[in-house]
């Protein structure tokens, strides 16, 4: 191999190079700034067992159980006392104790990675005297 043929073969390995560096970061390094922004829209609140907003009770302690999609704090406050809990794999459990009376119950949960928010209300009435009606 002679001279030329190694620096024009140096030449054309740097300019491949350079190519595969630029294509690297121009298409790879934005795909992982979209799943980031994908895993902050699955931040979401869903209720599967909680008071329906608007009803009425005989028992002081309601079940509240649902999911975050993603590790979050869950708050739930309005009632006897202000209550929180971690999600384990997107998902609370816990019992929240009512006042006599009317409930407004607020659950609210906070994604730990984004620090956004979701909320949701029910208004529960409770009742020891609806037992005996």
């Amino acid at each position: 191999m002679n001279k030329r043929s190694l620096i024009t073969f140096l030449i054309f390995f740097l300019v491949i190079l350079a190519l595969g560096t630029f294509v690297y970061f121009r298409f790879f390094s934005k795909g992982s700034d979209t799943s980031t922004q994908n895993s902050a829209k699955s931040f979401s609140l869903i209720l599967t067992d909680a008071p329906a907003d608007g009803s009425s009770t005989f028992e002081k302690e309601v079940v509240i159980e649902g999911s975050t999609g993603s590790d979050s704090v869950v708050v739930v406050s309005g009632g006897a006392q202000d209550t929180s809990t971690e999600t384990t794999d997107g998902k609370f459990s816990l019992t929240y104790t009512l006042t006599e009376g009317e409930n407004q119950i607020n659950i609210i949960a906070f994604d730990q990675k984004t620090g956004e928010a979701k909320t949701l209300s029910r208004e529960v009435f409770y009742s020891p005297e609806i037992k005996n009606l």
